[in-house]
């Protein structure tokens, strides 16, 4: 497997306040771990995504208001480095990638945006590759542990885009849409609770859409030690990272990206990156947990246990 990075210098300079700090210390952990040395791994500067693709996604009063946070050039890279990822997939240069970014994207509406989120970067890379390439069907897999409610927006009435969205909280009981079904599970949810539910909706979903492409919005704000709800581990996010693989593998020629998402942790950014990013690339890898997670008592695991099996089979039986 060839894999791609995305980065630019310019993001952990021009990024996110909250979401900056952990960027240069990720990258040069990959660099620590002689990444780059490895045959498998090719890394890609990002150019700007254009304002046409841009303008289709966002409303122009939206793209004013974006413009005068200051944050609109870097997201505008992001959001472009996103949409190259795409494209050199659809080349053939790489079989996957991993896109760094310096704002968020999936809190972007149409015409809103909150949460450190300007422009959406998956929708940029869809429309670019929709645009561009003719690609037809995709699956964005979000599990950044806050409700994409952007992404949700944009395509909610799209039905060519599956929106399958993962979120920490409550109410506990799934929403659907007409391509798209957010599970909410609760905020004390482990990896085993997680991955369960990745594992026992993706497949299947994916069989049944289609998509020629899967997009997973990663967010590392779900590690026990981040600012996000959910407590995994590191270990927790490369086992999703397994399973999104070989998902895509048997359904779409293992056309993946991740699009980096939530996140301020730079011990949990560099972890759980060089476990996702060595997964990707097939590459044999240890990644280090970052510190102790106390452990649950008995009843509330099982009451976690419940609530996610019963979202599970109610989405299941919903959908398919």
């Amino acid at each position: 497997m060839t894999t791609g990075i995305i980065w630019s210098d310019r993001y952990p300079e021009e990024g996110h306040m909250l979401l900056k700090e952990r960027l240069k210390p990720a990258f040069n952990y990959l660099k620590t771990m002689k990444i780059f040395e490895n045959p498998n791994i090719k890394l890609y500067e990002p150019i700007p995504a254009s304002e046409e693709i841009i303008q289709k996604i966002h409303t122009k009063d939206m793209l004013v208001k974006v413009k005068a946070t200051g944050y609109y050039e870097i997201a505008k890279l992001t959001a472009g480095g996103c949409a190259l990822a795409g494209e050199l997939i659809w080349k053939g240069e790489i079989n996957n990638a991993f896109a760094f970014t310096a704002a968020a994207g999936h809190h972007a509406s149409k015409d809103f945006f909150w949460g450190f989120c300007y422009i959406n970067n998956a929708a940029v890379l869809v429309e670019t590759l929709k645009e561009k390439h003719n690609v037809k069907k995709f699956l964005i897999v979000d599990t950044d542990p806050h409700f994409g409610d952007g992404t949700w927006e944009i395509f909610e009435n799209d039905e060519n885009v599956f929106h399958l969205e993962f979120h920490g909280g409550g109410p506990l009981d799934p929403k659907f849409g007409k391509n798209s079904v957010s599970v909410p599970l609760p905020s004390e949810s482990r990896d085993e609770h997680v991955l369960y539910a990745v594992e026992k909706l993706l497949e299947p979903i994916a069989e049944n859409f289609g998509p020629e492409l899967l997009i997973w919005e990663f967010g590392h704000d779900a590690h026990h030690q981040d600012y996000g709800a959910w407590q995994l581990t590191v270990h927790g996010f490369t086992k999703i990272a397994k399973t999104l693989m070989k998902t895509s593998k048997k359904i779409c020629d293992g056309k993946l990206i991740v699009l980096l998402s939530g996140g301020s942790n730079e011990n949990v950014a560099k972890q759980s990156i060089y476990g996702i990013i060595s997964t990707l690339a097939e590459i044999p890898f240890k990644a280090e947990d970052t510190g102790y997670l106390l452990e649950q008592n008995t009843d509330i695991k099982e009451e976690i246990s419940n609530v996610v099996k019963k979202n599970v089979e109610k989405v299941l039986k919903n959908l398919l």
